[in-house]
């Protein structure tokens, strides 16, 4: 393990002690542990009445997300995934070097 690598895990456990750690489940996958960012809630017009639209986004430590979903993160976009009870469909992932942010939105909205 790097110097650079040992540093972003500290950090990133540091981070989840003081913001509290979540989990997220892909489909029937496994649930893995995460930071949570902010909930964001908008409301849409549509034929009939109004829609409330969701997105919140995940980051979770590479390593642990690998554990779990040892594919290519950019084939998990699109699916299912449960945080805080609730589900959500993924809109974006990325994969970086030291984590993965996923963005999800309503299951309602397409990807």
């Amino acid at each position: 393990m790097s110097l650079l690598t040992t540093f972003a895990d500290s950090q990133f456990l540091a981070a989840k002690t003081v913001i509290g750690g979540e989990t997220i489940a892909i489909g029937t996958g496994d649930a893995v542990s995460g930071v949570v960012g902010e909930l964001e809630l908008d409301r849409d017009y549509e034929v009939g009445g109004f829609e409330v639209s969701e997105a919140i986004s995940v980051v979770v430590r590479a390593s642990d997300f690998l554990a779990s979903y040892p594919s290519d993160p950019k084939t998990y976009q699109g699916k299912v995934a449960t945080v805080r009870g609730k589900t959500y469909r993924i809109d974006r992932i990325s994969k970086g070097q030291h984590a993965v942010t996923i963005n999800l939105i309503s299951v309602t909205e397409s990807a």
